[in-house]
């Protein structure tokens, strides 16, 4: 309990900050001052920008990796919040949308499964040659009764990965009820 009161506390400060650095245009305030990489000399080759944008992708994946720890322990909420971060600091990033949405879909309301469909398809769309993310938005339409839609995305997973089991096997209960 008093985990997720700290990780909400956090989570608040840190959209605070993102909004100001936002306003303020600065986009030097998004990154964390990490001690141990102020003292590691940077390639001579690597750019402002370069070293900058290696920075945030390192942050996005320590907040997805957070997530993915939420979600193991059911806490969507958080998970939620932290795929959001992460996504803010790396906005093509597939698997932070692909847990996103797996944890939107855990909340039977409406909307949340709308914005769930909407964070499979943008995963889907960013890494169109992933089979899992087929067949996780085939589950999803499955799970919402639209067997069509389903069946397509089983079936584009198949033709990205021919010996997908999972998708043979939804395909193959799917032939079963017609």
């Amino acid at each position: 309990m008093i985990e997720n009161r700290l990780a909400e506390a956090f989570l608040k400060l840190q959209f605070e900050r993102l909004e100001q650095a936002g306003r303020a245009g600065n986009e030097m305030a998004l990154s964390e001052i990490d001690p141990e990489t102020l003292t590691i000399r940077r390639e001579m080759v690597k750019t402002e920008a370069q070293a900058a944008q290696e920075q945030t992708q390192k942050l996005a994946g320590k907040y997805y990796q957070k997530a993915r720890e939420y979600f193991s322990e059911k806490d969507f909420h958080n998970c939620i919040q932290f795929c959001r971060l992460a996504i803010k600091f790396n906005v093509e990033a597939p698997e932070a949308y692909a847990l996103m949405a797996e944890a939107l879909s855990k909340n039977p309301n409406t909307k949340w499964q709308k914005m769930a469909e909407e964070a499979f398809t943008k995963a889907c769309d960013l890494d169109p040659w992933n089979a899992e993310y087929q067949v996780a938005l085939g589950r999803f339409y499955q799970n919402q009764g639209l067997g069509m839609r389903a069946r397509r995305h089983f079936e584009k997973a198949l033709e990205i990965a021919p010996s997908h089991a999972v998708a043979k096997a939804a395909l193959k209960a799917r032939g079963r009820r017609g």
